[in-house]
């Protein structure tokens, strides 16, 4: 085949690009899909793009179909097919035995009356139609696939539909069919009809389109390819489930060669003594793949977390005299869960020489010995306990799991440790031809497996933090930790030029003891202790979580009680300090008035507590005519001046001073006091008392000059 004539590539033709063979899963002329052989990886062509990749030569074929078509026919013959086969294949091999079917007419009829009574065949053929059954036979090289009825073949029959019928099927397939609501073929089928309908009303009579039939329609949808139509209405991932296979993977066989990992809720409830609910248990499990044994597990109420996932593998990698099958995996699968993103698992696998090896999303067959062993878990002890929930619904029935459910969490991992060690490692594994236990000790004579002793495993699972040293503390996980050398510590790092941070070593187990490491490396990693109360020291970093979580959540259950209380007392307090800013402010004020005054008093040689305050101002107003501005304090009282003296010294003043009204005044807010006067107390002044008995004042020229509360100030009229 010329590659500028390329037709539709034949299905499950074999192509290679980039070092990878890929497969033709369909062929049209619309879609082509090819599914690589080793991988999950496909790829959708249309006819114009897998045209122009061949012509480049990025893609190239490796090998035609397996078997021609006709294998195929062959193989899928009906019984009335299969008979007409037999007999074609019986006469014509009748007659190759006779000198290869060199035969003259009457020595052919007489082969073949005698094959026909053979197989008791009342209507033999006759000479011209064995002559071409013969002829087909030799033509393909003497072998019997020619003498299949052509009624076996079917040929794809050519399309009679109008073309804009066809052109209004593909678009409602496409709008309608294809979408994630996943609508019926009937409902499909109606609007298709609709659609030519309302096409016929804008033709004329001469030019109606024919309505399809519903097989029509159905023969249509059947042609699209199986994965796009699931992809368009249940998503990629659901399209690649559909398509899924693969082939058995092969381990080595050591131990700790291939260990996959992962997390489940198991089918029981247990009783929380606590939280008076029944809840179900989440267990993680680490499993040797070479010999099934259960190295490590992690079942507790926790949620999946990093903390849990630590625990599976520190269990799974200690040293532990009760239990020989634990060791430290070579290559640990995991897939793409939060718990297994974690800073821990990285440094811990890079210190121990761990290749975490990483599945891709939603792949569970990627690690699939991890994925069974929950289900002969859940079959073989869970559903024997009481609150198990099946493995559905259809299963449980009326069972109450919830109310049945007796055990407690301790209960449940005692008895599920027994029954790890002394059942299932002791039950003969249908793969492995032995229990898992005697594979086990028959791959450790071989290599015996690496363990960690208990303090080694203290020290492999601590979880990371680059933190800051304060005051000769360290804070993490709103936790702080404190030691002597932290101080001497802090003052070496700023003073060198290395970064300031430490790293900060954090056991998941218990919060009480960290670690902390020079980033100089200069000392060794030194211990510091919780600042918290001895009691939480014990806690795991899970739980102190949990405390913190709580707290904060009665905290805010709290404040959500009366939302604006918090707000209504910042606002009361902010006021109270405006106002006794606002009073300070005043009394500074009114001392630095008065610090004024008695500057005033001096100059005119007044005794400021001989005289009242007004007639002090308006003696000063008077001799000092060169004053641009003297302010005078407000006194709510009233306080007595001469008429003669504050006539003259106004008038005096009135050239170059003038006085403003009061405040009040202005704005309208207060009258001069305009009330009966009482009489002078001339004791109380006795300097004014001095003036009368000289006889420059009389008792009857005094009045009373009414003050008001606030500030008046005697300014130049030019300002």
């Amino acid at each position: 085949m010329q590659i500028t004539d390329l037709g539709l590539p034949k299905l499950y033709s074999i192509y290679g690009m980039r070092g990878e063979e890929y497969l033709i899963c369909y062929s049209t002329e619309d879609r082509i899909r090819l599914q690589a052989r080793t991988t999950r990886r496909v790829l959708t062509h249309t006819l114009e793009k897998f045209r122009e990749l061949v012509r480049s030569g990025e893609l190239v074929l490796m090998n035609e179909a397996g078997l021609p078509a006709i294998h195929s026919v062959a193989h899928s013959l009906t019984e009335t097919q299969r008979q007409r086969f037999d007999r074609r294949c019986h006469y014509v091999n009748a007659v190759m035995a006779e000198h290869s079917g060199r035969l003259s007419r009457a020595h052919f009829d007489v082969v073949i009356q005698k094959a026909a009574s053979i197989i008791n065949d009342e209507d033999p053929p006759t000479y011209s139609t064995v002559a071409r059954w013969l002829n087909s036979f030799k033509s393909r090289g003497e072998i019997n696939l020619p003498l299949i009825d052509r009624h076996a073949f079917i040929n794809k029959r050519a399309d009679r539909i109008n073309t804009l019928v066809d052109k209004i099927i593909g678009v409602v397939i496409d709008e309608v069919l294809l979408k994630p609501e996943c609508v019926r073929e009937s409902y499909v089928y109606e609007l298709i009809k609709a659609k030519v309908y309302e096409q016929n009303e804008l033709l004329g009579k001469d030019d109606y389109l024919s309505v399809p039939s519903l097989n029509t329609v159905r023969n249509r949808i059947d042609r699209i390819d199986v994965m796009h139509k699931i992809e368009r209405r249940q998503g990629r991932y659901a399209a690649l489930r559909l398509n899924q296979y693969g082939r058995k993977i092969l381990v080595e066989d050591y131990i700790g060669s291939r260990v996959e990992m992962d997390s489940n809720h198991v089918d029981v409830f247990v009783w929380d003594d606590l939280l008076k609910v029944a809840v179900r248990p989440l267990l993680t499990l680490v499993l040797d793949v070479p010999s099934r044994c259960v190295l490590g597990w992690e079942l507790s109420l926790n949620t999946i977390s990093a903390a849990k996932t630590m625990g599976a593998l520190r269990d799974a990698m200690s040293k532990d005299d009760f239990c020989e099958t634990r060791a430290i995996p070579y290559q640990l699968y995991i897939d793409g869960g939060c718990e297994f993103a974690n800073e821990s698992l990285e440094v811990s696998s890079d210190v121990l020489g761990i290749t975490v090896l990483k599945c891709s999303p939603k792949s569970p067959n990627q690690k699939p010995h991890v994925e069974r062993i929950f289900k002969t878990l859940n079959d073989g002890f869970f559903h024997n306990l009481p609150g198990t929930t099946k493995s559905n619904p259809r299963h449980r029935g009326d069972y109450e799991s919830e109310d049945r459910a007796t055990f407690s969490m301790d209960a449940l991992r005692s008895l599920f440790r027994k029954y790890i060690h002394e059942v299932y490692h002791q039950t003969t594994h249908d793969a492995l031809g032995m229990t898992p236990l005697d594979k086990w000790r028959e791959m450790a004579k071989h290599r015996p497996p690496r363990v960690l002793s208990g303090g080694e495993a203290d020290h492999c699972f601590l979880i990371p933090r680059m933190v800051s040293i304060n005051k000769g503390r360290v804070q993490a996980f709103n936790l702080q930790w404190t030691g002597p050398g932290l101080p001497t510590l802090q003052e070496r790092l700023s003073r060198s030029r290395v970064k300031s941070k430490v790293k900060l070593l954090i056991d998941p187990d218990q919060i009480g003891t960290a670690y902390v490491i020079d980033p100089t490396n200069t000392a060794a990693p030194q211990a510091v202790r919780c600042v918290e109360d001895e009691r939480f020291h014990k806690l795991s970093l899970r739980q102190w979580k949990w405390i913190s979580e709580r707290a904060k959540s009665n905290a805010k259950a709290s404040t959500l009680a009366d939302p604006f209380r918090l707000s209504r007392t910042v606002l009361e307090i902010q006021r109270e300090i405006a106002e006794a800013t606002r009073n300070d402010k005043a009394k500074g004020e009114r001392k630095r008035a008065a610090r004024k005054n008695a500057a005033k008093f001096a100059e005119i040689n007044i005794a400021p507590a001989s005289v009242s305050p007004g007639t002090a101002m308006i003696a000063a107003v008077a001799k000092s005519q060169n004053v641009e501005s003297v302010a005078a304090l407000a006194f709510s009282d009233r306080v007595m001046v001469a008429p003669a003296i504050a006539k003259t010294s106004i008038n005096k003043s009135s050239s170059d001073f003038q006085m403003s009204e009061p405040r009040e005044l202005l704005l309208g807010f207060g009258q001069p006091d305009t009330s009966p006067k009482s009489p002078p107390n001339t004791s109380s002044s006795p300097a004014l008392r001095a003036e009368l008995d000289e006889g420059d004042l009389s008792a009857d020229a005094l009045q009373e000059t009414p003050l008001f509360s606030s500030t008046v100030y005697l300014r130049k009229k030019n300002d």
